[in-house]
């Protein structure tokens, strides 16, 4: 819609789009053939063969090569080679209407051009080229760099398309880039007094548009590109340079964490790498967030888990490959999760599953929410209470504080008494929360504790676990608030 000259309606025809595809009608059939489509994954967008193998498999959808008993036979899933064609019909199953929802504004973008006259080559032509994954160039190390990191490439091109659109529909850009802003900027007005979203997260309050409907939340993904530029950072400064809500450093923290993070650059790390790199760092990069805690530093690796840590990487954690490894469970399940994404998040739920049913070592979970259900939790949140912002920029502090206190201790077992009250000068303001930040770190592991307690207790139902963990969490959160607030003054930069 942002980048489109031809009248195309915000949403709808994204929808319109979204039902021809559904139903394969002949406009998606025609964009299909002449290669306008998105198919099979944007990492098959330059092998010309498996564009093929994809068309033909559509072709053959078109008319049967068995005889109708045959095909019912064949159907009784009775052997284990039958399983695995079963499966595998479910997962190409999966990955046609994942394609199909990709597909819904490549049409409404096709459809549009047709509707405004122009033949159907350039309709196809702009249908493909609203983000054309074979496009690459021909420098070889930057070929290299899209080959090892996901997604860079189409932010690449995402990039490239909205700057050629910029430059060729200036004022059409411009209008609709002005409606986004306005859209972003008015609801963090809106949003200036809601206490649930001052504590996001500060990656969720970028990645997302957030509403709070009746005291529900309703978050709505942002585009990426478009979304930063005319959503996320105009955010960022009203709240930086017009309300003063945040310190400065937050909106450079954006910048930087958007471009690093949201654009794929990744700091130039490969992605069979970056999982592995995030745990040497203990930090999840996008989510700007330790992968193990304070308090998870001073236990055995086996023993770093909480109520929220797969069952699955916990019975891992216990083996000897995981021992020899020292990997926590929490550092294996931020592995699998690193490297196989949703679907693998999914299958780890599965087998957690399995190994509940298993083993009575591990507890049912607390009750399964409409937030908790795949595809809604991409928009909807309820009244969940999750962990805030509050909590991460303590950890933070808390870190620094420990390796400030930690340096003048060194000074002073080396003799360099001079040189340590210089030091403990020059940090005083941070230093003198110290013990107070020490005190609290050990309020927040006895709120955690006693939620896992909750979470291992077999005489609750999972109905009174949520209810419970639900508010032990507002403590936690609570407490969080109020460290922030009081340790602010001497952290913001």
């Amino acid at each position: 819609w942002a980048i489109n000259p031809d009248n195309q309606w915000f949403a709808v025809d994204s929808l319109k789009g979204l039902k021809k595809a559904l139903d394969e009608d002949p406009i998606y059939q025609a964009m299909m053939a002449a290669g306008g489509s998105f198919q099979g994954g944007y990492v098959h967008a330059t092998d010309p063969e498996a564009s093929a193998q994809i068309i033909r498999r559509q072709l053959e959808k078109k008319g049967l090569t068995d005889a109708a008993i045959h095909a019912h036979l064949g159907s009784i899933v009775n052997t284990p080679q039958k399983l695995k064609s079963t499966l595998l019909q479910y997962w190409q199953g999966y990955r046609e209407v994942g394609d199909k929802v990709e597909n819904a504004n490549r049409i409404a973008t096709m459809q549009a051009a047709l509707d405004a006259g122009k033949s159907m080559a350039q309709a196809t032509f702009e249908s493909k080229d609203l983000m054309d994954y074979s496009r690459r160039g021909n420098f070889m190390m930057l070929i290299h760099f899209t080959d090892m990191m996901p997604f860079l490439n189409a932010r690449m091109q995402g990039t490239d398309k909205l700057a050629r659109a910029s430059g060729q529909y200036k004022k059409i850009i411009a209008m609709k880039v002005a409606k986004i802003v306005t859209f972003s900027v008015l609801l963090a007005m809106w949003n200036d007094d809601e206490e649930r979203y001052k504590e996001l997260q500060d990656w969720e309050k970028d990645a997302y548009w957030h509403l709070f409907p009746g005291g529900k939340h309703i978050w709505i993904p942002k585009p990426f590109e478009i979304g930063i530029f005319a959503g996320t950072i105009p955010e960022r400064m009203y709240r930086t340079w017009v309300t003063q809500s945040q310190p400065s450093e937050k909106l450079l923290w954006s910048l930087r964490h958007n471009l690093m993070e949201t654009l794929n650059i990744n700091y130039g790390i490969p992605q069979f790498a970056l999982p592995v790199v995030e745990v040497a760092m203990n930090r999840s990069l996008y989510f700007d967030q330790p992968i193990e805690g304070l308090a998870d530093q001073r236990l055995l690796p086996k023993e770093r888990y909480n109520s929220f840590t797969s069952n699955t990487a916990m019975e891992i954690g216990d083996t000897s490959l995981a021992k020899w490894l020292n990997l926590s469970p929490k550092q294996l399940q931020h592995l699998w999760n690193g490297y196989t994404g949703t679907m693998g998040a999914y299958a780890l739920k599965l087998s957690d599953m399995l190994v509940r049913g298993a083993s009575d070592e591990h507890p049912s979970r607390e009750a399964i929410q409409a937030h908790d259900l795949p595809i809604l939790r991409s928009v909807y949140q309820g009244e969940r209470v999750k962990g805030t912002q509050w909590a991460t920029d303590f950890h933070d502090r808390m870190k620094e504080v420990r390796e400030l206190h930690g340096t003048m201790q060194k000074y002073i077992s080396q003799g360099k008494a001079d040189k340590a009250r210089e030091f403990r000068v020059e940090h005083k303001d941070k230093l003198k929360y110290r013990r107070m930040m020490e005190k609290v770190q050990k309020m927040f592991s006895q709120l955690r504790t006693k939620r896992d307690r909750i979470m291992r207790d077999d005489k609750l139902s999972p109905a009174q676990k949520y209810r419970q963990m639900q508010g032990v969490q507002m403590r936690i959160n609570a407490l969080a608030k109020k460290i922030e607030a009081e340790t602010r003054p001497a952290f913001a930069e």
